[in-house]
Protein backbone atom coordinates (compact mmCIF):
# COMPACT_ATOMS: atom_id res chain seq x y z
CA UNK A 1 0.00 0.00 0.00
CA UNK A 2 2.81 2.20 0.97
CA UNK A 3 4.78 2.02 -2.38
CA UNK A 4 1.92 1.96 -4.28
CA UNK A 5 1.00 5.84 -2.51
CA UNK A 6 4.48 6.17 -3.39
CA UNK A 7 4.46 5.81 -6.83
CA UNK A 8 1.42 7.20 -7.46
CA UNK A 9 2.93 10.62 -5.73
CA UNK A 10 5.55 9.75 -8.39
CA UNK A 11 3.22 9.71 -10.92
CA UNK A 12 1.63 13.61 -9.68
CA UNK A 13 4.84 14.94 -9.63
CA UNK A 14 6.15 14.17 -13.18
CA UNK A 15 2.73 15.21 -14.66
CA UNK A 16 2.57 18.54 -12.57
CA UNK A 17 6.28 18.94 -13.55
CA UNK A 18 6.09 17.95 -17.66
CA UNK A 19 3.08 20.38 -17.62
CA UNK A 20 5.29 23.31 -15.97
CA UNK A 21 8.20 22.46 -18.10
CA UNK A 22 5.78 22.67 -21.19
CA UNK A 23 4.41 25.60 -20.44
CA UNK A 24 7.70 27.64 -19.71
CA UNK A 25 7.03 28.27 -16.02
CA UNK A 26 10.66 27.18 -15.35
CA UNK A 27 10.14 29.09 -11.80
CA UNK A 28 7.03 27.29 -10.58
CA UNK A 29 9.06 24.60 -11.66
CA UNK A 30 12.08 25.91 -9.87
CA UNK A 31 9.76 26.36 -6.62
CA UNK A 32 8.65 22.66 -6.67
CA UNK A 33 11.65 21.06 -7.18
CA UNK A 34 13.31 23.14 -4.14
CA UNK A 35 9.96 22.58 -2.27
CA UNK A 36 9.89 18.75 -3.13
CA UNK A 37 14.00 18.87 -1.74
CA UNK A 38 13.27 20.25 1.45
CA UNK A 39 10.25 18.08 2.09
CA UNK A 40 12.26 15.09 1.29
CA UNK A 41 15.26 16.67 3.49
CA UNK A 42 12.82 17.10 6.51
CA UNK A 43 11.07 13.73 6.35
CA UNK A 44 14.71 11.47 5.47
CA UNK A 45 16.33 10.15 9.38
CA UNK A 46 18.94 11.73 10.82
CA UNK A 47 21.71 8.92 11.15
CA UNK A 48 23.79 8.65 14.18
CA UNK A 49 27.07 6.91 13.03
CA UNK A 50 27.15 5.50 16.61
CA UNK A 51 23.90 4.46 16.70
CA UNK A 52 24.29 2.62 12.87
CA UNK A 53 27.80 0.90 14.05
CA UNK A 54 26.61 -0.22 16.71
CA UNK A 55 23.23 -2.09 15.44
CA UNK A 56 25.22 -3.26 11.82
CA UNK A 57 28.91 -3.58 12.83
CA UNK A 58 29.43 -4.26 16.03
CA UNK A 59 29.10 -7.92 17.23
CA UNK A 60 27.15 -8.84 20.41
CA UNK A 61 27.74 -11.78 22.68
CA UNK A 62 25.39 -13.72 21.05
CA UNK A 63 26.49 -12.93 17.70
CA UNK A 64 30.02 -13.59 18.73
CA UNK A 65 29.11 -17.11 20.52
CA UNK A 66 26.91 -18.14 17.39
CA UNK A 67 30.24 -17.75 15.09
CA UNK A 68 32.41 -19.45 17.37
CA UNK A 69 29.53 -22.35 17.35
CA UNK A 70 29.65 -22.15 13.70
CA UNK A 71 33.33 -22.62 13.66
CA UNK A 72 33.26 -25.89 15.69
CA UNK A 73 31.05 -27.47 13.11
CA UNK A 74 32.77 -26.44 9.95
CA UNK A 75 33.89 -30.10 8.65
CA UNK A 76 37.60 -28.37 8.37
CA UNK A 77 38.59 -24.85 8.92
CA UNK A 78 40.79 -23.79 6.29
CA UNK A 79 44.14 -21.88 7.07
CA UNK A 80 44.81 -18.42 6.24
CA UNK A 81 47.52 -16.79 5.89
CA UNK A 82 48.13 -13.01 5.69
CA UNK A 83 50.62 -11.15 4.90
CA UNK A 84 51.34 -7.80 5.93
CA UNK A 85 53.07 -5.45 4.16
CA UNK A 86 54.70 -3.21 6.67
CA UNK A 87 55.88 0.28 4.27
CA UNK A 88 55.22 2.56 8.32
CA UNK A 89 58.12 3.08 10.34
CA UNK A 90 55.54 4.56 13.06
CA UNK A 91 54.98 1.27 15.52
CA UNK A 92 51.15 2.45 16.75
CA UNK A 93 50.08 1.66 13.33
CA UNK A 94 51.82 -1.72 12.50
CA UNK A 95 50.64 -2.71 16.18
CA UNK A 96 47.03 -1.97 15.63
CA UNK A 97 46.93 -3.96 12.72
CA UNK A 98 48.29 -6.94 14.50
CA UNK A 99 45.71 -6.32 17.51
CA UNK A 100 42.87 -6.44 14.64
CA UNK A 101 44.29 -9.96 13.79
CA UNK A 102 44.72 -11.24 17.35
CA UNK A 103 41.26 -10.14 17.89
CA UNK A 104 40.07 -12.59 15.27
CA UNK A 105 37.37 -15.12 16.25
CA UNK A 106 38.79 -17.36 13.71
CA UNK A 107 41.45 -19.29 15.15
CA UNK A 108 43.28 -20.64 11.91
CA UNK A 109 45.63 -17.90 10.61
CA UNK A 110 49.01 -17.45 10.54
CA UNK A 111 50.60 -13.94 9.58
CA UNK A 112 54.07 -12.71 7.95
CA UNK A 113 54.87 -8.98 8.27
CA UNK A 114 56.85 -7.94 5.40
CA UNK A 115 58.56 -4.59 4.30
CA UNK A 116 60.50 -2.32 6.71
CA UNK A 117 61.32 -4.76 9.04
CA UNK A 118 64.99 -3.53 9.47
CA UNK A 119 63.92 0.04 10.84
CA UNK A 120 63.53 0.23 14.57
CA UNK A 121 59.59 0.50 15.56
CA UNK A 122 59.78 -2.95 13.91
CA UNK A 123 62.63 -4.21 15.65
CA UNK A 124 60.80 -3.63 18.67
CA UNK A 125 57.44 -5.36 17.70
CA UNK A 126 59.81 -8.85 16.78
CA UNK A 127 60.89 -8.52 20.85
CA UNK A 128 57.78 -8.08 22.24
CA UNK A 129 55.74 -10.78 23.26
CA UNK A 130 53.25 -11.33 20.70
CA UNK A 131 50.86 -14.29 19.73
CA UNK A 132 53.08 -17.53 17.99
CA UNK A 133 50.78 -17.25 14.85
CA UNK A 134 53.03 -13.86 13.93
CA UNK A 135 56.44 -14.16 12.30
CA UNK A 136 58.80 -11.58 10.95
CA UNK A 137 60.68 -13.92 8.83
CA UNK A 138 60.01 -15.32 5.46
CA UNK A 139 57.41 -18.10 5.30
CA UNK A 140 58.91 -21.97 5.27
CA UNK A 141 58.70 -23.39 1.93
CA UNK A 142 56.74 -26.23 3.10
CA UNK A 143 54.10 -23.55 4.64
CA UNK A 144 50.69 -25.14 4.62
CA UNK A 145 47.87 -22.72 4.42
CA UNK A 146 44.44 -22.80 2.29
CA UNK A 147 44.65 -19.14 1.62
CA UNK A 148 46.35 -15.71 1.27
CA UNK A 149 45.48 -12.45 2.58
CA UNK A 150 47.63 -9.27 1.44
CA UNK A 151 47.05 -6.55 4.04
CA UNK A 152 48.49 -3.11 4.90
CA UNK A 153 50.32 -2.28 7.98
CA UNK A 154 47.58 0.42 9.00
CA UNK A 155 44.63 -1.82 7.69
CA UNK A 156 42.08 -3.00 10.90
CA UNK A 157 40.23 -6.32 10.21
CA UNK A 158 36.86 -6.47 11.43
CA UNK A 159 36.99 -9.34 14.28
CA UNK A 160 34.41 -11.35 11.88
CA UNK A 161 36.74 -10.58 8.76
CA UNK A 162 38.65 -14.41 8.66
CA UNK A 163 35.68 -16.02 9.76
CA UNK A 164 33.50 -14.98 6.84
CA UNK A 165 36.14 -15.62 4.71
CA UNK A 166 36.41 -19.07 6.08
CA UNK A 167 32.23 -19.24 5.90
CA UNK A 168 32.89 -18.11 2.15
CA UNK A 169 35.27 -20.94 1.43
CA UNK A 170 32.95 -23.73 3.08
CA UNK A 171 30.01 -22.56 1.33
CA UNK A 172 31.63 -22.35 -2.18
CA UNK A 173 34.61 -24.98 -2.32
CA UNK A 174 35.16 -24.47 -6.10
CA UNK A 175 36.03 -20.95 -5.02
CA UNK A 176 39.68 -20.04 -6.35
CA UNK A 177 39.96 -15.82 -5.40
CA UNK A 178 37.56 -14.13 -3.16
CA UNK A 179 37.51 -10.46 -3.08
CA UNK A 180 36.92 -8.30 -0.44
CA UNK A 181 37.43 -4.20 -0.63
CA UNK A 182 37.99 -2.08 2.31
CA UNK A 183 35.99 0.82 4.63
CA UNK A 184 37.63 3.55 4.00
Amino acid sequence: VRSQASFQRLIRTSRTGYRLLRTGDLAGLGRRLIGRVHRTEARRKKVVYIDWRRDHVELSLADRQRIFDQIQVMPTQPVIALIVVNRSTNLQVCTETLNSLTAQLYPEWKAWVTGQVNRSPVKALRTAPLDPRFSFEPPPADTEVNWCIVIESGDLLHEAALFCLARAVMEVPDARLLYSDEES
